[in-house]
């Protein structure tokens, strides 16, 4: 006969994780240096907190534990042409400029461009500077105090229109909405 579980025990029972099942037991944090930083950050506040220590090293545990889950299971791109092309459109999202001209920064023909691009990031060159262009709006929303017209004009909109209906399919709210509404910050 089984011994019934007391009230503490039944609290304390482990519940199935697929995510934590499928990370590696054993894993070098060498490639990963923001996770090594993340572990020794999670270190120095347990020893320097004196309140509410056990919540808040949880939750950064918990923070530190999805981005390992990220760093093994997302893909990164590794061919050293789209690498180089990713890095000059991360850093001027707002420079729009031809998937003709992106084939050309890379040295591919363009069929073969889009078709690495895709196999190396999972999405269009075309919709992944869509969602670089709209990250990079909502950052404008929150960080600056420009207008909505201003920012639609950096992002190198024609118009404030275009702009206001691809933000608003992009994030589900309108430009002004989202500045006004904490909840949608980044």
């Amino acid at each position: 006969m089984r011994p019934s579980l007391s009230f503490f025990d039944r609290l304390s029972i482990e519940l199935p994780c697929d995510e934590l099942d499928r990370l590696p037991s054993v894993f070098s944090l060498r490639a990963h240096p923001h996770l090594y930083d993340g572990i020794a950050m999670i270190a120095r506040m347990y020893s320097e907190s004196k309140f509410y220590r056990s919540e808040t090293v949880n939750s950064f545990l918990y923070g530190w534990m999805l981005s390992w889950h990220n760093a093994v299971n997302v893909q990164h791109p590794s061919d050293y042409r789209i690498v180089r092309l990713l890095e000059y459109l991360n850093s001027r999202p707002e420079h729009g400029q031809s998937v003709e001209a992106w084939s050309r920064f890379c040295g591919l023909k363009r069929t073969y461009f889009h078709e690495l691009f895709l196999r190396e990031t999972g999405m269009t060159p075309k919709a992944y500077h869509h969602q670089l262009v709209m990250k990079r709006a909502a950052h404008m929303l929150v960080e600056t105090d420009l207008s909505i017209t201003a920012i639609a004009e950096k992002l190198g909109y024609p118009s404030i229109h275009p702009f206001s209906r691809h933000f608003s399919s992009f994030h589900g709210t309108t430009p002004s909405q989202y500045r006004l509404n904490p909840l949608h910050r980044i």
